[in-house]
This record gives C-alpha cells, sequence and structure tokens, in this order.
C-alpha cells in the first residue's frame, strides 16, 4: 500500500495534536515524580518550628527554677516552659518580669507555661480608669480664704477693741474658720491626682488649725466676759 500525501492543512492540525498530547505526558510524567516546579515542600508543623527557637535547661543553660540536671524545661526571650514549676505566678528573670499563662501543658502536660507580660486576664483589669473630674472651685476660695484668714489674724486684744470692732474680727474669724473647712477637702482631692498641690493642703491646714485656737478664744471671751446667751446655754 502507498501512504496518502496529507494535505498542508491536514499536516497542521496533526502536529497541533501531536505538540498537545506532547504536554500532557510530560506534565503527567512530573507529577507522577514529584519534579514539577508546582510541587512545594510540605510546612514544618509548629512543633518542630518552636523546638527549633527554643533553648533546653542544662548547665550551661540553666532555668528559672535552676534546673540544669536535663532539658526538660525549654526557654527562650519571650517563653519559658518549666517542667514541674515550682515558680510563682510573678517573678524576676534575665531582667524581665515574667508572669504565669498556663499550667499542665507542654508535650507531657507537666509544664508551666510563662510570658514576660500579664495575661489577658491581668490585663483588662490593669486598664486605666477613666479620669474622674476634680473640681477646680478651690481655685476661687483659696484666695478668699486668705484674704479672710488675714483679716482674722489682724485682730487685736478682746479687751482692747470697741463693740463694733469685736464684732467684726468676731463675724471675720468665724466666716475664716468656715471657708476654711470648704476649701480643704477640695485641696485635699486635688492633691490626689496633683502632687504639686500637697503644699497648698499643708498650707491650709496650718492655717486652719490657728482659726480654730482663734475661735476657742472667742467663744471663751464671748461666754466669759460678754454672756453670751447662746454660748451660756440661756437659750436653747
Amino acid at each position: 500500500m502507498t501512504a496518502q500525501k496529507l494535505s498542508s492543512h491536514e499536516a497542521r492540525v496533526t502536529s497541533r495534536l501531536a505538540d498537545t498530547l506532547l504536554c500532557r505526558q510530560v506534565v503527567s510524567a512530573s507529577k507522577s515524580t514529584g519534579t514539577t516546579s508546582r510541587s512545594r515542600s510540605t510546612k514544618p508543623r509548629l512543633g518542630h518550628f518552636l523546638e527549633q527557637k527554643l533553648t533546653r535547661s542544662g548547665r550551661k543553660n540553666p532555668c528559672a527554677c535552676d534546673r540544669v540536671k536535663d532539658g526538660d524545661c525549654a526557654f527562650n526571650d519571650t517563653t519559658l516552659f518549666c517542667h514541674n514549676s515550682p515558680l510563682s505566678d510573678q517573678f524576676r528573670w534575665r531582667g524581665q518580669t515574667w508572669f504565669r499563662h498556663r499550667t499542665n501543658c507542654g508535650h507531657t502536660g507537666a509544664c508551666t507555661l510563662f510570658k514576660p507580660w500579664p495575661p489577658a486576664n491581668q490585663r483588662r483589669s490593669q486598664r486605666s480608669k477613666p479620669k474622674r473630674h476634680v473640681s477646680t472651685r478651690w481655685r476661687r476660695l483659696l484666695p478668699q480664704f486668705i484674704a479672710e484668714w488675714r483679716e482674722a489674724m489682724a485682730c487685736p486684744e478682746f479687751e482692747l477693741c470697741s463693740p463694733d470692732e469685736l464684732r467684726h474680727y468676731f463675724k471675720a474669724i468665724y466666716k475664716a474658720e468656715y471657708k476654711g473647712d470648704e476649701l480643704l477637702p477640695l485641696l485635699v482631692d486635688a492633691a490626689r491626682h496633683n502632687a504639686k498641690y500637697r503644699r497648698y493642703v499643708i498650707a491650709v491646714q496650718h492655717k486652719i488649725k490657728t482659726l480654730r485656737y482663734q475661735r476657742r478664744d472667742v467663744d471663751c471671751f464671748r461666754k466669759n466676759d460678754l454672756g453670751c446667751p447662746e454660748l451660756n446655754g440661756w437659750l436653747s
């Protein structure tokens, strides 16, 4: 039999079909042998990755619990697995404060996990509370109190004063003491939030103490020398 001669169109179709079949055979062969560029190596397990990063305890690398006899403990800069840990919930080690995060963990289930930051429940409790509003009314009351205190301290001897002067100074002493009692709690509250206000608290406390003595002298003078009815119990 004589071979039939293919036309140019049939020759092109046959050539394309042969190329397609050849490519499929090459890809299938590469998949079976695992040499194709599309194949990727299997990722290492997370435990294996951590195992490479952790340092085992030993004579040259003592654990935080001072274990050196074996490699049961493992640690790095951010993680510490302590085997049968005798450590407390919080301790200092390698210049950091370590906190207990988990117990009964690790490959054997006998390790305690420590990390150099507080666990989530402690971080939530340590969040800063919203700032409480601190009254600034003391800024207005302080100059008023100082002026009243100076007026009260300017009182001369009671026996040398006229009735009008006694009435004026007695009123100034009582008013200054009232202003001081109103001012001091506000100053103490402000000093809790800002330490620089403590000197104001000390100064006001000293001035109120002198006013207490002055007011007692006024009460004694009114009771013993003037015979005030409300101080002698004549009026209820």
